[in-house]
């Protein structure tokens, strides 16, 4: 993650609209897509996934999409009221701001929920 933080330089990054994955069928993340700075995050994943792979990390078979995780769904939710509200999250939108650095997080699953715990910080190239 040093690595790659030193090789990038920081950015704007804003959200825009409501998705889910893997499908509003079998919801299971509830995002907000990047709008702008998508492509200075998709620059970041790969130089912080180039750096991994040479640590013996094995590389994401599934493409990058840039967006921030919003929720987990833990119960099926009916199909149509995940359309409706997915409709209505098209208006939102966050304000700009500049990413200045990377953060490792530990992340314990527990059945009250996930806990994280930021573990160290990376602060990209001034």
């Amino acid at each position: 993650m040093r690595r790659a933080a030193r090789e990038a330089a920081p950015f704007e990054l804003q959200f825009k609209g409501l998705g889910v994955f893997p499908s509003p069928q079998r919801a299971r993340i509830i995002w907000a897509g990047a709008a702008s700075g998508a492509a200075g995050l998709a620059a970041l994943a790969s130089l912080l996934e180039q750096a991994l792979a040479g640590e013996g990390f094995p590389r994401e078979k599934r493409p990058f999409r840039a967006h921030l995780t919003l929720g987990r769904v833990r119960r099926p939710l009916p199909e149509q009221l995940l359309r409706r509200q997915l409709a209505e999250g098209a208006t939102f939108v966050t304000a700009a701001s500049t990413v200045p650095s990377l953060r490792l997080y530990r992340s314990r699953l527990t059945p009250q929920g996930a806990h994280y715990t930021a573990l160290e910080e990376f602060f990209l190239r001034r």
